[in-house]
C-alpha cells in the first residue's frame, strides 16, 4: 500500500486489512451479481434457456417430451385415470388403487366397450389421445385375429364345421343371378356366391364366422345378434363374446397399458397429493407440467414454449430434484442431471442463501475499509481503498468479458465428463455451455457489478494521484518564492 512510513504494527495491520477486503470484495460482488440474476424475474428466463440448450440441443426432434402431465384434479372430484379413457376412479377410492389395478380397470372398460358398442364407437371416443393411438393400431391386426380366431373355435363345433347348417346357396344364385348369397341357415350373413365357390363347407363355415366376427368387432355384440336367428348359434355367439372374447380383449389392452403404468402411478401420486394437501389445510403442490387441454390445438413449437416456461418456473421454486420428477424420459432426464448444479444456483433457495451472504460481506466489506481507511496516512487514505477495490474488481471483470466470449461459440452441447475431456477441455465447454444460456442482459449485470467497482477504485487512485502532484506543485511553487 502507498503511503509514508508507519510503525512496523500499523502496517502490519494496514496490509493484513487490505488483502482482506480484496478477498472479501472478491466473493462480495460474484455474490451480488448472483443475488440479482436469481431473483425470479431474472431467473426464470435464464432457467428457460438452459433448459431449451438441454433439453432441445442442435440435431434432436425439436419436441420436449414426456414431460409429466398435470392431472388437473380437485380435492373430492373424480380422477380420469388416463386423459380420454373415460374411466375414473373417485376420491374414496384413491387410497387403495395402484398403477396396476388402474390399467386393468382401463382395459376392462375397453374390452367392454368394444363388446357392447363397438371398435368404431369406442375409437371415436378415444380419438384424439395417445390411448386412441395405441388402440387403433391394436384394432389394425391383434385384436381383429383375436376376435375371429375365438369366435370360429366356439361357432364351428355347432354344425358349421360339417355342413349340416348350410342352405342351398347354388340355388339362391341361379334363382337370383348377380346378387349375393346366404350360405348358412340362421345366419344373415350375405356374400357373393363367387366367393364361395372354391371352398369347402368348413371353409365356407369359417367364412360366415368369419364375418360374423367382424360386424361383433366394428358394431358390437348387439349388430352380430341380429344377424344370428339359430338359437344354438346365437347361444354360442353370446358365449363366445361376454367370456373368452372379452377377456382375452382385456388381457390386449392389459398389455397395451403397461407402458402407460408410470403414467397411471403419477397421476395417482398427484391425485393423492391433493387430497393429503386438503385435509391438512394446505397449499397442494402440482407435480404436473401442463394439462392436455392446455397441449391440444397447439403446434410444436408453441407447445415446447409453454412446457419449458412450466418447467423453468418448477426449476426455480424447487430446483433440479423438482424437474428431475417432471421429466419421464431416460436421455433428457440424463441431460438434466448434467446441469443440476447450474439449475440449482438459480433457484428460489439459492437466492436466499446469496441474500444473507452478500449482506454479511458487505458488511463485513464495509468495516475493512473503515479499518484500512483509518490505519492509512494522507494520500493512502484514498490510494489504498482504491487499489483495494482494482484489485477485488480486476479478476471477475475478465471472467465477465471470457464469459461474453463464449456465448458465442459454436459448440455448446453439455461437457460429457472430466475423464473424457479433462479438467481444461471440460471447464472450457462448461462456461461455454453456461455462457451460451446465459441471455447478454444476465452477463452484462455481471460485468457491470465489476465493472463498477473497478472504476470506482481506478478513479480513488487518480485522485489520490492528483492530490500528490497538487501538493508537490504548491511545494515547489513555495520554494520558488
Amino acid at each position: 500500500m502507498y503511503e509514508r512510513s508507519t510503525p512496523d504494527w500499523r502496517s502490519d495491520a494496514k496490509w493484513f486489512s487490505g488483502i482482506l477486503l480484496v478477498l472479501t470484495l472478491t466473493l462480495f460482488v460474484p455474490l451480488l451479481g448472483f443475488s440479482q440474476l436469481s431473483s425470479r424475474e431474472r431467473a426464470q428466463p435464464i432457467l428457460e434457456s438452459i433448459l431449451r440448450l438441454t433439453l432441445l440441443p442442435p440435431g434432436s426432434d425439436g419436441v420436449v417430451t414426456a414431460v409429466r402431465e398435470d392431472v388437473g384434479y380437485s380435492a373430492g372430484g373424480e380422477l380420469e385415470l388416463l386423459p380420454g379413457s373415460g374411466v375414473f376412479v373417485t376420491a374414496q377410492e384413491l387410497p387403495d388403487v395402484t398403477a396396476q389395478a388402474a390399467s386393468e380397470r382401463i382395459a376392462r372398460a375397453l374390452s367392454e366397450s368394444v363388446i357392447t358398442e363397438g371398435a368404431a364407437a369406442t375409437a371415436q371416443q378415444l380419438e384424439g389421445s395417445e390411448l386412441g393411438e395405441q388402440f387403433d393400431s391394436a384394432l389394425d391386426g391383434t385384436a381383429r385375429d383375436l376376435v375371429r380366431g375365438t369366435l370360429v373355435s366356439v361357432m364351428m363345433p355347432a354344425g358349421l364345421a360339417n355342413g349340416s347348417r348350410l342352405a342351398n346357396w347354388p340355388l339362391q344364385a341361379q334363382q337370383n343371378p348377380g346378387e349375393p348369397v346366404q350360405p348358412v341357415v340362421g345366419v344373415f350373413v350375405r356374400v357373393p356366391p363367387a366367393e364361395l365357390q372354391p371352398l369347402n363347407v368348413r371353409q365356407i363355415g369359417e367364412l360366415i364366422v368369419v364375418k360374423l366376427a367382424d360386424i361383433l368387432l366394428a358394431e358390437g355384440l348387439e349388430a352380430a345378434r341380429e344377424q344370428v336367428t339359430n338359437i344354438n348359434l346365437l347361444q354360442r355367439l353370446d358365449e363366445g363374446a361376454i367370456g373368452p372374447i372379452r377377456e382375452q380383449l382385456t388381457e390386449l389392452f392389459a398389455t397395451l397399458l403397461l407402458s402407460r403404468e408410470n403414467t397411471l402411478a403419477q397421476r395417482l401420486e398427484q391425485a393423492r397429493s391433493v387430497e393429503q394437501a386438503q385435509a391438512e389445510g394446505s397449499e397442494p403442490v402440482s407435480l404436473g407440467v401442463a394439462t392436455g387441454e392446455e397441449l391440444a390445438g397447439l403446434d410444436t413449437e408453441s407447445a415446447n414454449e409453454l412446457v419449458l416456461s412450466r418447467l423453468a418456473e418448477r426449476a426455480y421454486e424447487g430446483g433440479s430434484d423438482t424437474l428431475l420428477q417432471l421429466v419421464n424420459e431416460s436421455d433428457q432426464a440424463t441431460r438434466l442431471t448434467g446441469v443440476a448444479g447450474l439449475v440449482d444456483a438459480l433457484s428460489e433457495r439459492a437466492h436466499g442463501r446469496y441474500l444473507r451472504f452478500s449482506w454479511m460481506f458487505g458488511v463485513v466489506a464495509a468495516l475493512l475499509l473503515v479499518l484500512l481507511v483509518a490505519l492509512s496516512r494522507g494520500w493512502g487514505r484514498l490510494a489504498n481503498p482504491g487499489l483495494a477495490l482494482a484489485l477485488s474488481a480486476a479478476g471477475g471483470a475478465l471472467l465477465a468479458l471470457r464469459l461474453s466470449r463464449l456465448t458465442a461459440a459454436t459448440d455448446v452441447t453439455l461437457p460429457t465428463s472430466l475423464n473424457a475431456q479433462g479438467v481444461f477441455g471440460y471447464l472450457v465447454q462448461l462456461l461455454a455451455f453456461t455462457g451460451a444460456s446465459f441471455p447478454d442482459s444476465a452477463l452484462a449485470l455481471m460485468l457491470r457489478n465489476h465493472l463498477a467497482l473497478l472504476i470506482l477504485g481506478a478513479a480513488l487512485i487518480l485522485l489520490s494521484l492528483l492530490l500528490r502532484l497538487a501538493r508537490g506543485l504548491r511545494s515547489r511553487r513555495r520554494s520558488f518564492i
